[in-house]
């Protein structure tokens, strides 16, 4: 199959091709593998830029800062406890798209918040990723709430 770059650059051009045809061998492509190489050919096609969509961390400060103003004050510290600490959890996967958090992610927040803390506030925790990726999902961002199979401990 023929199709065109639109490069003038014929190493630009050789790279978004070689870029595109990867893509195409191995195994099934993953959401998240696809959206690792349209960025890649996105940021060889517009220098400088990057692939729009929502990092991990963007995403919920910005869902916090709904919330925050959506509920009342007791429940906005809570909701600013639990994030912040996922988003610590998460490291530098935090920077990386919303579609890349895993329920691995949210079990491994999950247990370090039980190993501290009381088992009801890993609980709760849990529930506000939950809601949170919850709106990520009607939102587009991804295609499956990863942490709807994550159980709260008992």
């Amino acid at each position: 199959m023929q199709r065109t770059t639109k490069q003038t650059d014929r190493r630009k051009a050789y790279e978004f091709a070689h870029k595109l045809e990867s893509a195409t061998r191995g195994n099934a492509l993953t959401e998240i593998q696809a959206r690792k190489i349209l960025a890649e050919i996105y940021a060889i096609r517009n220098p400088g830029e990057t692939f729009p969509g929502s990092s991990a961390s963007d995403f919920f400060k910005s869902w916090l800062v709904n919330k925050v103003r959506e509920t009342a004050e007791a429940t906005g510290v809570r909701y600013s406890r639990a994030i912040n600490s996922f988003l610590d959890s998460l490291g530098d996967h935090a920077n990386l798209d919303i579609s890349a958090i895993t329920s691995r992610d949210v079990i491994a927040f999950r247990d370090h918040v039980a190993a501290r803390l009381a088992t009801s506030t890993a609980n709760h925790a849990v529930k506000v990723v939950r809601m949170a990726l919850k709106d990520a999902q009607a939102a587009g961002l991804v295609t499956a709430n990863v942490a709807i199979g994550v159980l709260i401990l008992v």
